[in-house]
């Protein structure tokens, strides 16, 4: 059985899957970095992209995850040392920038990851070698 291919971008480089199993986001690591959004067949786990194919985020984006509420998608920008934060349509997966759009980070952040009471957002930076803790705001 040959795997089903579909196409994202430049350098897909992570990807995360919401908690209902209907969304995927995959990191765009390219120059302008992005998400692209696909909606996902739970029953077969087919990918379709979205009609917003992709939203905007810093450079060189590196790694993606999904809040467990499902609420929120957050990035790391590996270049621009920040983080995309989105707020998450549960209905369709349609991703939103936040306001602010960003939040700065140490030196050239790459993975991300989130508590699992949702509280925490943690990055780890490689251009400093430290991990940045963020608080998620209720």
């Amino acid at each position: 059985m040959s795997p089903a291919t579909v196409t994202v971008g430049v350098n897909p480089h992570d990807l995360a899957i919401s908690p209902d199993g209907k969304s995927v986001y995959v990191a765009d690591s390219a120059t302008q970095g992005r998400i692209a959004q696909f909606i996902r067949n739970t029953a077969t786990g087919a990918l379709t992209a979205m009609s917003t194919a992709s939203t905007a985020a810093g450079e060189y984006t590196e790694d993606v995850v999904v809040s467990p509420d499902g609420n929120n998608v957050y990035a790391t920008n590996e270049v621009t040392s920040n983080i995309s934060e989105y707020s998450r349509n549960a209905e369709t997966g349609a991703l939103t920038a936040q306001s602010p759009a960003t939040i700065a980070t140490e030196a050239f952040p790459e993975g991300i990851a989130i508590s699992p009471d949702g509280k925490s957002v943690y990055a780890t930076n490689h251009g400093s070698g430290s991990v940045s803790e963020y608080l998620r705001a209720p």
